[in-house]
């Protein structure tokens, strides 16, 4: 059975940087972890914590004396809320979310019972189902606050992202002006509709590299990249690392089966 893995970490000042093939929550409990999740760089202290999403390349150092709880999520996880795909799907987008006072307590009330124990099976499963369906809860109200036409535009970018599209082309699918739609994406979203739709073909380009198969110039060609060496230059450019290093890192390691 698969199950969530609960760790009390501390971290150093030294620049580290890895990928792995499971989801990963990193609460904040003292001090401050500077992050860099794929191009998405933010901190996890007080005020913030970060869902690290199966096969993405992060980034981290720390600052100061510091204590985190990391939780390490199988991507098949048993008897998970249906929620739970939603948490991951924004976050490939947006991995930093606010600690609230009612996240707090979730999070301040599972370090005392690892501080006596390590949590039952039970409880844990209990713990992660409250804290995703909390978190969930959370992002569908920030969803819910993108304005309708930038929701219909990050619909088209999510159905149509391997087509060679471009900003005109999903200005006219919502019925806005490409500098209209510049301007408000933006400002919604946090970067601009050309990186959005970069960071999210590097995606899921990454999600495919995870998996022996199929080979990097389909994954390229599905993905929407022109070519294999048009994945190679942006994949290193925006993550820092060639589509081949990333598998090797991140893939299990395959040979073929004997005769």
């Amino acid at each position: 059975m698969a199950r969530a893995h609960f760790e009390l970490r501390s971290y150093n000042a030294e620049d580290r940087s890895h990928a792995h093939t499971f989801h990963q929550l990193v609460l904040p409990l003292a001090g401050t972890l500077e992050m860099e999740v794929s191009s998405h760089a933010g901190r996890v202290d007080a005020s913030q914590g970060v869902i690290v999403v199966a096969g993405e390349r992060h980034g981290f150092r720390a600052v100061g004396e510091n204590r985190f709880l990391v939780i390490d999520l199988p991507e098949v996880l048993d008897a998970l809320p249906p929620d739970a795909d939603a948490v991951w799907d924004r976050a490939v987008g947006a991995p930093y979310f606010p600690i609230d006072p009612d996240l707090e307590h979730l999070i301040r009330y599972l370090r005392a019972e690892m501080a006596r124990t390590r949590p039952g099976e039970a409880l844990a499963h209990h713990w992660i189902h409250l804290f995703l369906l909390s978190l969930a809860e959370r992002l569908d109200r920030k969803h819910a606050r993108i304005p309708a036409r930038i929701r219909q535009a990050l619909n088209v970018i999510h159905a149509h992202y391997a087509a060679p599209l471009t900003a005109a082309d999903v200005a006219a699918a919502v019925n806005l002006s490409p500098g209209h739609l510049r301007e408000v994406f933006r400002a919604c979203m946090g970067q601009t509709l050309h990186d959005y739709l970069s960071d999210y073909r590097l995606d899921q380009a990454m999600q495919l590299l995870a998996s022996p198969e199929p080979g990097i110039a389909e994954i390229a060609q599905r993905c929407g990249f022109s070519d294999q060496s048009a994945l190679t230059r942006s994949l290193k450019r925006r993550r820092g690392i060639t589509p081949g290093d990333y598998r090797n890192a991140v893939c299990p390691r395959w040979t073929p089966s004997g005769p």
